[in-house]
């Protein structure tokens, strides 16, 4: 059988091409950063985040003739250009995908009527699963998060009562704040990923109680998270689980 990839929308199939992996990163490179002292033996350890991950592929496909291989040589340049990152995935890790784009120039050449080509990929640090979501019940909720890593929540909730706030807090006592005068009917949105909170759609910062709410990302495995006061909404949350 053989495998290929996806990538900004299309598979590699539709271009005829034959894949090989030859860097596909079982780690990228963490950003640790040491400090030797004089008259110390060893060194301190600063320790970093993992940074962008590189995927590296071989690819060949067949033509007809010389000029069919420059048309194909053009559409293929086509898809492989983007401005931003696109959804990168390979057909043997189904339901996994990375966000990246080509890193380098691609160079070409061909035998009589086979072209080859290199692809450089320069992605997130983390490969992602599908989005979940769970609703709370009575304002609590146990999440179980299958990823690798831990991954940060999105919480949407609608009112059904009059409320000067919510908050959410998880098993380790950290929690989100925001204070606002809310109405029944209204929603309000904490997006962890990008830190921004929305009520009724509209962007409102300034209701986050700053100097004690936390972002806190999901861990691996089993997370407890509830919802106070009690009884003033329905809330859900939305988490996309992340792989190393």
């Amino acid at each position: 059988m053989s495998y290929g990839f996806s990538f900004n929308g299309r598979h590699s199939k539709d271009f005829g091409i034959i894949m090989r992996s030859t860097n596909r990163q079982l780690l990228p490179l963490i950003n640790d950063q040491y400090i030797d002292v004089q008259g110390r033996s060893g060194s301190y350890l600063f320790p970093g985040e993992i940074q962008d991950r590189e995927i590296q592929l071989d690819c060949a496909f067949m033509s007809k003739d010389l000029p069919d291989m420059r048309k194909i040589v053009h559409n293929i340049a086509v898809w492989l250009y983007t401005h931003d990152k696109a959804i990168l995935s390979f057909d043997d890790e189904p339901g996994v995908y990375y966000r990246g784009k080509i890193a380098s120039q691609i160079d070409f050449d061909h035998i009589a009527t086979l072209g080859q080509f290199s692809l450089v990929f320069r992605c997130d640090p983390f490969a992602y699963g599908a989005e979940e979501s769970l609703s709370f019940a009575n304002d609590a909720a146990v999440i179980i998060n299958h990823g690798t890593a831990e991954t940060p929540p999105r919480f949407k909730a609608i009112f059904t009562a009059a409320a000067d706030e919510w908050k959410v807090v998880n098993q380790d006592g950290y929690f989100i704040r925001i204070e606002h005068d809310f109405q029944e009917g209204d929603t309000l949105e904490v997006n962890c990923i990008t830190g921004g909170i929305y009520v009724n759609d509209a962007r409102k910062m300034d209701a986050l109680d700053w100097q004690h709410s936390i972002f806190f990302p999901l861990r691996v495995g089993a997370n407890t998270l509830e919802i106070m006061p009690k009884n003033i909404c329905n809330t859900q949350v939305f988490w996309i689980p992340r792989y190393y």
